[in-house]
């Protein structure tokens, strides 16, 4: 059953509604997953190479040059010719979207960092189904997570867009409460509880603000990059990267509120300084990972964002 939340407009929380129709968008994404997909070769479209695979196709005349593993012996027997067995590979390609709902996420002049990424999630997820790929996904908030397995279903879609729902309901509900936990996740800690779930040869889609990303997660990164692709979607507010000149900026949680004065020019400087520090570590573990790197701002436009990397051509679409 559904969270009441569901049925509101509220642009505090991702509304499910909206996820459901990210699928319209996932269509113009014809050649997702483009971005660093060196390992993972088709989902299930089959190879028209024949050799060792995963489904039997025939049995026909042993030719020089096939495995001697794949002799049919009965058939061989029966007509005493030798024959082997053909197989049609089926090249397999499971998606993880991963998910960071943690509390740094829910920030955003209009449009929250939270609801960007749900819907970056939503519609990677959908596009992975239509590629006939199987989609799976990692939903994280700052004490817990919940895995969808890959499956090729639109169930499985539907079972990560909850999942998204949800989790982004209890973080808008958690500032609203100003409710602390004792122990939340780390950046690092996320990485590495993502290696222990994900399968070998997999896709992954991290995507995140990465606000806690440091010199610590270099290893776990490493790790994953071994075993699966990595693809990096960061998501950012344009107040991230730069504050507005002049005048005092409201910021808080809860009850907690300040005001940044963003006319102090060494205020500026250092908060624009944190924002670089994040962009180059990306873009350092990018390089060193062979791994994909998106960067999507919170202005509603990331299906334009995510066409120029996995589109036919850029898309014209809007972010719902």
């Amino acid at each position: 059953m559904l969270n009441d939340t569901s049925k509101n407009n509220d642009p505090s929380y991702a509304n499910i509604d909206e996820m459901v129709r990210c699928r319209f968008g996932a269509r113009s994404l014809r050649n997702f997953p483009k971005v660093n997909a060196k390992r993972i070769e088709g989902g299930a479209n089959r190879s028209q190479l024949k050799g060792r695979g995963m489904d039997f196709s025939e049995v026909r005349a042993y030719h020089p040059g096939d495995d001697a593993r794949h002799i049919d012996w009965r058939v061989t027997a029966k007509t005493q010719k030798p024959h082997t067995k053909i197989y049609t590979e089926e090249k397999e390609k499971p998606i993880y979207v991963i998910t960071d709902l943690r509390p740094s996420m829910f920030f955003g002049r209009n449009t929250l960092k939270s609801v960007t990424a749900c819907h970056v999630s939503a519609t990677l997820a959908w596009a992975g189904l239509l590629n006939d790929d199987r989609a799976g996904g990692i939903v994280f908030s700052e004490d817990d997570h919940e895995e969808t397995k890959p499956k090729k279903s639109s169930r499985s879609v539907l079972k990560i867009i909850r999942s998204l729902q949800e989790f982004s309901g209890n973080l808008s509900r958690s500032y609203k409460k100003d409710t602390q936990i004792e122990h939340p996740y780390k950046m690092i800690e996320m990485l590495c509880e993502i290696r222990k779930i994900i399968s070998p040869g997999c896709s992954i889609f991290i995507i995140s603000d990465f606000i806690d990303l440091s010199d610590d997660c270099d290893k776990c990164m490493f790790e994953l990059a071994k075993v699966c692709n990595v693809n990096l979607c960061h998501v950012f507010d344009s107040f991230e990267a730069e504050l507005p000149l002049g005048g005092a900026l409201g910021v808080g949680k809860g009850s907690d509120r300040m005001n940044l004065h963003t006319g102090n020019n060494s205020m500026r400087e250092k908060y624009k300084n944190v924002f670089n520090y994040r962009i180059n570590k990306l873009s350092e573990l990018r390089d060193k990972l062979s791994a994909g790197l998106i960067s999507i701002e919170t202005n509603g436009n990331y299906l334009n964002t995510l066409a120029l990397h996995f589109g036919a051509g850029r898309s014209k679409h809007k972010g719902i």
